[in-house]
């Protein structure tokens, strides 16, 4: 029996077209998009909302957050705080049914 091509490889067109779901898994929220929806870091020590999402000119959301070395952050970046894990560590992990980071 031939199981070739039975997975598909997850692109990261596969990750970006699923990006704000991938936000919302690793910070537990829904993602408003926008300047005034304002967020604490949930990677630092953070008593003030404000930090925000935004989608740049090419689509991607970010998450903006003044306060650290790095300002912006997309659902990779995110994903690689939350699990400590490098790029490659994180594909994988990636679920191929459901294009969940896990």
């Amino acid at each position: 029996m031939n199981l070739e091509g039975i997975y598909q490889k997850l692109t990261i067109k596969d990750v970006f077209d699923n990006q704000e779901e991938i936000m919302e898994y690793y910070f537990g929220i829904v993602v408003e998009a926008g300047k005034k929806y304002r967020y604490t870091n949930p990677f630092r020590t953070d008593k003030t909302p404000d930090c925000f999402f935004k989608y740049s000119k090419n689509g991607i959301l970010l998450f903006y957050d003044y306060a650290t070395s790095k300002v912006y952050f997309n659902c990779l970046d995110i994903a690689q705080l939350r699990t400590g894990l490098n790029y490659s560590q994180l594909h994988g992990l990636m679920d191929f049914t459901s294009l969940q980071i896990l």
